[in-house]
């Protein structure tokens, strides 16, 4: 025998050796074979386009993670530079309530400086200040006294 196959041929059914294939097959079960095949690349299709869609989901799950935490940063970072702003003005109760209602890091130096009106009145006029020699923080003081926030010392009257 050359062959290394067996084959059992049955009239009635058609079964015929299909070597490469490495199975028997009939002439009906060919057709279901086929159909298989085509079932199946449709399913690795279907996969491998599950496959890269998934990587997309994930892709932009962790772009957006990665959006979320740098605004989460973002924010902790304002409400640090908030606190020290406050405790450094000596007002560590008002640092809640600009956190709570976000105002930008300017507006509440502004709130929490005392002195801001009279140094943007200085900035507004800086170069005629200048012309007369009068610094800022002589400036702010003059404005400070004009508004009745601070006193002038009085020469004390005990000898």
């Amino acid at each position: 025998m050359e062959s290394d196959f067996v084959c059992l041929i049955n009239l009635d059914r058609g079964i015929q050796l299909e070597p490469e294939r490495g199975f028997f097959s009939t002439g009906t079960d060919q057709a279901t074979v086929t159909r298989l095949r085509r079932e199946g690349a449709l399913l690795r299709s279907r996969r491998d386009s599950l496959t890269r869609q998934l990587a997309t989901v994930r892709a932009e799950r962790a772009s957006r993670d990665a959006i979320i935490n740098a605004a989460v940063q973002q924010e902790r970072n304002r409400a640090a530079l908030v606190v020290n702003v406050a405790l450094a003005k000596g007002k560590p109760e008002l640092a809640a309530e600009f956190i709570k209602n976000n105002p930008s890091l300017q507006e509440f130096q502004a709130a929490v400086d005392v002195n801001a009106k009279y140094r943007r009145e200085y900035e507004a006029n800086r170069a005629e200040f200048a012309k007369v020699g009068l610094s800022e923080e002589s400036y702010i003081r003059s404005r400070r006294l004009d508004d009745g926030l601070e006193r002038l010392p009085w020469p004390s009257t005990k000898q």
